[in-house]
């Protein structure tokens, strides 16, 4: 697989139809061109799947992973086959195939290939290889300041069955919690998937379940879902790094949704219905300031909802050295937009019931402007109305840039920005820190209600690879901007840090994901403190392809829905 990325397939999109438009128009002074090949007609389906790495390799690390698991069976590469023998199939068809099968994270490596019989017909052949999936680790980081410790026991890819099982416990500070978990992407050998989470914490207990029918190609006409659980949790606010007041909230929660697709591939639309039943029961404010915020009444809330989707995919590319070092990862290029309208019947105790319109609008899109480069941006945007007044209002955005054109190095960026605010309900407070992009600087020390992030990294594949881990080299730059009232800091002054960092990945071991340690040193100074420099680890990038802007509200992620 070359280092550079590689466009696989591109839609019927503009471009192409321009394409379209220009070979029309010069006709007239060029020959005829040979009739395009028909598509041809599936014959036969071979599947093959491998174990994580070639048995004649000779290595003990190599031949425990391959003992210690059990080859995904065949069956399961073929439940996500979408036509069948008899079928006539094109090319992107087969792109997508292996695109889903990537995404279901239990390989390190699929193709998937026709191969022409001469006759009309081909014969489908996809080989797989599997990604190791047992896992028994511990763990113990610390980010900004946070400590955390944790272990996790379970399977992956049960009995190749790509089914998953997992037993964690992890404590953060002064909270612990145990998970038990089991996923089932093809739930009872069918396109449905189930996920069943149980656990205990020391907010409280609590349990979800979620069963849906996922839209599973570019032409699936339908997708539904249901999801309902409980849990008890406490919300935390905080100044310096430090927690200055907690309020128990239990929640429980049911939702349904339905949604239909229409429309050709590379211009795909969805028309969806959901509704929503939360109740939210709080306890007193606690901390070394229960006076902090204004805890609201019990609130019970229903929700009814429709939404419009559309998708314009106008080219699909298989890349590396984006987000890991050596995994084909997939990209979709093109926009995708999601509005949901409708009606929330609030009823807080000691408030009263209130009628109150809701609207949310989501934004994907990614181009590529030159060869091997990409820009992306998302945002999320929400709000809800009362008389004709506006009560809560929440949105983040992110833009993201990623440069390949130097051997062996991707140049990187990434411009994030939060904001919320209520006047009801749960008051939302955003924090910034080592934990969510501003390294150098303590997790959640300073907080607000906005946020501005801007990280510029140097990712360089260094080309050491060691029993399969594949080492980068990292080189960055952040700055983030928040108005801190406990700093004096205004939103216009600036917080910069720079370090150095290394990535490991392993497709074998880690599939499309990466392990980091981040070197930081702070370059502003904070009234009454004295930052130096900190070291920072964990699973995954600090920013990706699609970023990760979601997490900056993840605490108050209802405020304006």
């Amino acid at each position: 697989m070359p280092s550079l990325p590689s466009r696989r397939k591109r839609g019927c999109g503009v471009r192409a139809a321009l394409l379209a438009l220009w070979t029309a128009g010069g006709a007239g002074a060029q020959e005829e061109s040979a009739p395009e090949m028909a598509d041809p007609v599936l014959r036969e389906v071979h599947v093959e799947t491998e174990d994580v790495f070639a048995e004649d390799s000779g290595n003990l690390l190599y031949w425990f992973a391959n003992t210690f698991h059990a080859t995904t069976h065949p069956e399961v590469v073929r439940r996500e086959l979408f036509f069948a023998p008899g079928d006539t199939v094109r090319d992107e068809q087969i792109a997508e195939l292996a695109r889903n099968l990537r995404r279901l994270n239990l390989f390190g490596e699929v193709d998937a290939a026709l191969e022409d019989q001469g006759d009309g017909t081909a014969d489908l052949r996809l080989r797989t290889r599997d990604r190791f999936s047992l896992l028994v680790s511990a763990s113990a980081s610390s980010v900004g300041g946070v400590q955390s410790y944790g272990g996790i026991l379970g399977e992956t890819n049960l009995f190749g069955t790509g089914k998953r099982l997992t037993v964690s416990a992890r404590r953060e500070d002064e909270d612990d919690r145990f998970t038990l978990r089991y996923q089932d992407p093809q739930l009872f050998g069918t396109w449905h998937t189930a996920s069943v989470a149980v656990g205990d914490a020391t907010e409280g207990a609590f349990g979800f379940l979620d069963v849906r029918r996922p839209f599973r190609h570019l032409e699936d006409p339908w997708s539904y879902g249901l999801r309902i659980g409980f849990e008890g949790r406490d919300i935390d606010y905080y100044a310096r790094g430090e927690s200055i007041a907690y309020l128990p909230e239990q929640s429980e929660l049911a939702s349904f949704y339905v949604a239909r697709g229409f429309g050709p591939r590379d211009l795909r639309a969805s028309l969806g219905f959901d509704f929503r039943l939360e109740s939210i029961t709080l306890d007193a404010l606690s901390g070394s300031r229960p006076d902090y915020v204004e805890v609201p009444g019990d609130t019970r809330e229903l929700q009814i909802a429709g939404s419009f989707g559309l998708d314009w995919n106008d080219a699909f590319v298989v890349a590396r050295r984006i987000d890991s070092i050596d995994y084909d990862e997939d990209l979709r290029l093109g926009v995708s937009t999601g509005f949901r309208a409708g009606v929330a019947v609030r009823d807080e105790e000691g408030v009263g019931t209130a009628l109150q319109p809701i609207v949310s609008f989501t934004t994907r899109a990614a181009v590529s402007p030159i060869e091997s480069s990409y820009l992306t941006f998302e945002s999320d945007v929400g709000g809800r109305t009362e008389s004709s007044l506006l009560r809560a209002w929440g949105g983040d955005a992110a833009l993201h840039g990623f440069a390949l054109a130097l051997p062996g190095q991707t140049l990187a960026f990434s411009a994030r920005a939060a904001r919320a605010f209520s006047e009801q309900g749960i008051r939302p407070q955003l924090t910034l820190g080592e934990d969510n992009g501003l390294r150098g600087y303590p997790a959640r020390y300073f907080a607000a209600d906005r946020l501005a992030v801007l990280n510029f990294e140097d990712r360089i594949d260094v080309g050491i690879e060691l029993w399969s881990i594949h080492v980068g080299f990292v080189a960055f730059a952040d700055v983030g901007f928040i108005p801190d009232e406990e700093t004096g800091r205004s939103f216009g002054d600036p917080l910069r840090s720079v370090g150095l960092g290394l990535r490991f990945a392993s497709s074998e071991l880690f599939g499309g994901g990466v392990f980091r340690l981040d070197v930081a040193r702070p370059l502003d100074d904070v009234p009454g403190e004295d930052f130096g420099i900190t070291v920072s680890g964990g699973a995954g990038q600090v920013f990706g392809f699609f970023g990760n802007a979601a997490e900056l509200v993840a605490e108050f992620a209802g405020v304006g829905r």
